[in-house]
């Protein structure tokens, strides 16, 4: 008797080896590209968060004087320097009083905030509301006259 074997059966096994080795590589792709996708998203996330301490802490460091010339006598005067950029990064910083606060409080804010519009991060905090003049990236002067915060040349009261 002949034995006649079927000649596309060893064919079937090749063929579906190479479907499963393909879609086994298929799904390690897809597996990979999501791993590598949230690993960018969690790095994005880290710099904004590194992006928001930085503009903090230069709203801290402008608070602190302010708060430190309130706390003593008049006569006192410093002189304090805030970075001309945050990293690369250009920012503005202001004093806002209360007549630009719509607020029954008396108090002043800091606004510290990046100049590029891609980056919305902002830093405001609370300031007494004796202070006047302008606060400036580099040198800047603090004083304290007659009970008023005086910061670079806010004029004569």
């Amino acid at each position: 008797m002949l034995n006649l074997k079927n000649p596309f059966k060893s064919n079937m096994k090749k063929a579906q080896s190479s479907v499963e080795l393909v879609l086994l590589l298929g799904f390690m792709f897809l597996v990979f590209n999501v791993m590598i996708a949230g690993l960018f998203y969690r790095l994005s996330e880290i710099e904004t968060e590194k992006e928001l301490f930085r503009i903090d802490e230069i709203n801290n460091i402008a608070r602190a004087e302010i708060m430190l010339a309130h706390s003593v006598e008049d006569g006192y005067n410093r002189i304090f320097y805030l970075p001309q950029r945050i990293n690369g990064l250009d920012y503005n910083i202001r004093i806002v009083g209360q007549d630009q606060i719509e607020d029954e409080e008396k108090y002043g804010e800091i606004i510290a905030e990046y100049v590029d519009y891609h980056r919305k991060h902002q830093s405001v905090r609370i300031i007494p509301i004796n202070v006047r003049g302008e606060i400036y990236k580099g040198e800047n002067k603090i004083e304290k006259r007659q009970g008023v915060i005086c910061l670079n040349d806010c004029g004569e009261d």
